[in-house]
């Protein structure tokens, strides 16, 4: 379940929720890689389980006999996919997200469009999209006041 969330799963905190709960299942299952790559792939700390997520790729690296829990994001990115866990956001949601976006800005709906601009811009780090979506969003109100 928690993979097939992974495959659509967009804005940071749920990923970041999905790969912790999947992180603990690896290593229960003794996916130790995968799990050390799920607890590394936790970069923004914005969920409230940052903490235990440290302490427990902690204990993952001294299970595999590592001083440190230092996974860089590209072999973490390497051991997910190579043990079958997709790295989220997934390209073509993010895509998805982005036609959508486009068509319902085109047909007249930039308020719904704006959600989609909105998630697009939670991954994207910069401020371009997100100021795409404000003037979505204040656009489509200006014009109804009218």
């Amino acid at each position: 379940m928690l993979i097939g969330a992974l495959k659509i799963a967009v804005l940071p905190i749920d990923c970041e929720v999905l790969y912790y709960r999947l992180g603990y299942a690896l290593w229960q299952l003794g996916r130790l890689p995968e799990a050390l790559a799920c607890y590394a792939m936790m970069v923004n700390g914005g969920t409230p389980f940052r903490t235990a997520a440290r302490d427990e790729a902690e204990e993952v690296s001294r299970q595999m006999g590592l001083p440190l829990p230092d996974m860089k994001y590209g072999d973490a990115c390497d051991a997910l996919r190579s043990g079958g866990v997709p790295v989220a956001p997934e390209d073509k949601v993010l895509d998805t997200i982005a036609r959508a976006a486009i068509c319902l800005t085109d047909a007249g709906f930039p308020l719904l469009a704006q959600d989609a601009a909105w998630m697009l811009g939670m991954r994207d780090g910069g401020d371009v999209i997100g100021a795409v979506a404000m003037s979505l969003r204040f656009g489509a109100e200006g014009r109804s006041k009218n």
